[in-house]
């Protein structure tokens, strides 16, 4: 499920609703001055399905450094 950033049309902060595809655009309500309607989104944050939350490795480079 998609995680959107939003901007408070009233106090003006920065809130992250996690809504469904179809809701990204609907009124909401602002967690931090309880303002409702619809409020402009800055971006789209995408959770991945099934991150366990471990660490993956980089594309920068190998796994080991090298050094020794």
């Amino acid at each position: 499920m998609p995680m959107y950033e939003y901007t408070c049309t009233k106090c003006q902060r920065d809130f992250e609703l996690l809504r469904e595809l179809s809701q990204r655009d609907e009124k909401c309500q602002c967690p931090h001055c309880q303002a409702k309607g619809k409020m402009p989104r800055k971006s789209s944050l995408f959770s991945s399905a099934g991150n366990s939350g471990a660490a993956t490795s980089s594309s920068c480079g190998p796994s080991s450094s090298g050094f020794g």
